[in-house]
């Protein structure tokens, strides 16, 4: 998290804002749940936005090692600003090609990451029920072995390695292991993990 030595008047223009904001209405259907997608996101924001004063953009880096960086800048006609910046696997999807699985990434990190910033919720609240197993339940792609013994997916094993990550460099030790995944639900559950966890060790500690 990057910011200006001073945010007071940003806070405030903020303030306004997430007064005014309204979520945007789910208008797409994803893994089990329906969400905003990315253009009508930015319809809810860029007119409040401009009428107090506010401002955003998302810079994209990286690319090495399969990752791609999303950074996020929330400024302030006064100068002020917040910055942070997201990073996740290129997820890559049959029958699509490389560029095709690239800009399918960034769009989703664009969605999430402002959607964090201006705080608007655009996916349906199910509790991650759609991407996280119950802790107390067996994942329902566990399938038993000849000996009797549960052999657990690889989703799985890398979902509950995500639920356990203490750190940036955890969740991306798994998010390497995800490009071995075959199956697409498999890799957006893992992903839509991924990016609820990233957002949670990047929370301040207050």
């Amino acid at each position: 998290m990057n910011q200006s030595n001073e945010l007071g008047e940003l806070n405030t223009a903020l303030a306004v804002a997430q007064g005014q904001l309204r979520d945007p209405k789910k208008n797409t259907k994803g893994y089990n749940y329906k969400y905003a997608d990315l253009p009508s996101t930015l319809e809810a924001i860029r007119p409040i936005f401009a009428e107090l004063g506010l401002s955003f953009t998302q810079m994209l880096s990286g690319g090495q090692d399969g990752f791609i960086e999303v950074t996020t800048r929330v400024m302030h006609n006064s100068g002020q600003y917040l910055e942070s910046t997201f990073a996740m696997p290129i997820e890559i999807k049959k029958g699509m090609s490389s560029a095709q699985c690239i800009g399918s990434t960034i769009t989703y990190m664009k969605r999430y990451a402002i959607q964090a910033a201006v705080g608007i919720c655009a996916d349906e609240d199910t509790d991650h029920n759609d991407v996280r197993p119950d802790r107390d339940s067996k994942p329902k792609t566990q399938r038993p072995k000849n000996n009797g013994v549960i052999e657990i997916s690889l989703a799985d094993e890398l979902i509950k390695a995500l639920e356990s990550a203490k750190s940036e460099d955890d969740l991306n030790a798994v998010a390497k292991r995800a490009q071995e995944i075959d199956n697409d639900a498999d890799k957006n559950r893992v992903r839509e993990v991924y990016g609820v966890r990233k957002k949670e060790l990047d929370q301040p500690i207050h």
